[in-house]
């Protein structure tokens, strides 16, 4: 997952950007939904059962199932309504999507997932994921913070929940530990305390990569460019941090703007599905999940 901050400022630069009219007043009525959208995909991974969390899996598109099924259902639930505040949170969900699906093959790539690596690969490649993401959160976003835009209670007036079957009240408590995590990573005494914990096997290392303290004591930084492979096909490929903002950016205002046009009944859904295609959030590309990679970056 991107740093969740980083999601929300990527979302916030998609609202801006955003041409219709109509489209645009709609979000900014009710941003608090938009910007919970934006972090919504990643929240059940914060829960402490385990089935819970697998569902953040299924929404990622782990579980090989196509993610825009997840979208065109909302979509529907939502046109049949009539209703705005559903809408903006699914025009959110979707900055959600279009920044995973950019990022995520390059990260994946750089910080050498493999799918049958050894604890120390796996260990390693972890730790440098969440480092990498939180270098990425460090460079381009200082201003919108978790804890200070996201409302857990705004959850109560969510369709989603009643679709994935999970309850509301679930899913406040892991948004509300979501939160807390992020709220303590400029802490270098919580920086400390993960340590311990992670040295002692009860947190992996990921955990302690998105802290403040530990950016400032890793000499390792995000290259600019960015040198990768196709996770698929290997094909050698380059790219910017700031190409990859942009394109993130641009795919998002297209997938909220073609949501709305069917929203409005402007488009069909099969016209939709050329722009909101169905992507894994963790491989970028429609019917491969990770158990599929065939090509990452050579850790140790």
């Amino acid at each position: 997952m991107a740093a969740e901050n980083t999601h929300l400022y990527l979302a916030d630069q998609m609202k801006g950007k955003i041409g219709d009219k109509a489209l645009k007043r709609i979000i900014s009525d009710h941003v608090d939904y938009f910007y919970l959208g934006s972090i919504f995909p990643d929240i059940l991974y914060y829960s402490r059962d385990k089935q819970i969390s697998k569902v953040a899996y299924s929404l990622h598109g782990e579980d090989g199932v196509p993610t825009n099924e997840i979208v065109f259902q909302l979509l529907n639930t939502v046109k049949s309504k009539n209703d705005k505040k559903n809408f903006t949170f699914i025009a959110g969900f979707l900055t959600h999507y279009a920044v995973d699906i950019t990022f995520h093959p390059v990260i994946l790539y750089i910080s050498g997932y493999k799918t049958d690596g050894n604890k120390q690969e796996q260990d390693r490649s972890s730790y440098l994921h969440w480092h990498y993401e939180a270098d990425i959160n460090r460079q381009i976003n200082h201003q919108l913070q978790l804890d200070k835009t996201i409302k857990p209670e705004l959850i109560q007036n969510l369709v989603l929940p009643g679709i994935l079957g999970i309850g509301r009240s679930v899913i406040v408590k892991a948004l509300k530990r979501q939160i807390r995590y992020f709220s303590i990573l400029p802490g270098r005494g919580y920086y400390f305390i993960f340590k311990v914990l992670y040295n002692l096997g009860l947190y992996p290392a990921g955990a302690i990569a998105g802290f403040d303290h530990n950016l400032k004591k890793e000499s390792l930084r995000l290259p600019d460019p960015i040198a990768y492979k196709d996770l698929f096909t290997g094909v050698p490929l380059q790219t910017t941090l700031n190409a990859l903002i942009a394109r993130a950016v641009q795919r998002g205002c297209r997938m909220i703007e073609t949501a709305y046009a069917y929203h409005i009944e402007e488009k069909s859904r099969d016209e939709c599905q050329e722009i909101i295609a169905g992507q894994s959030l963790v491989t970028g590309q429609v019917g491969k999940t990770t158990a599929d990679i065939r090509f990452s970056a050579r850790l140790l």
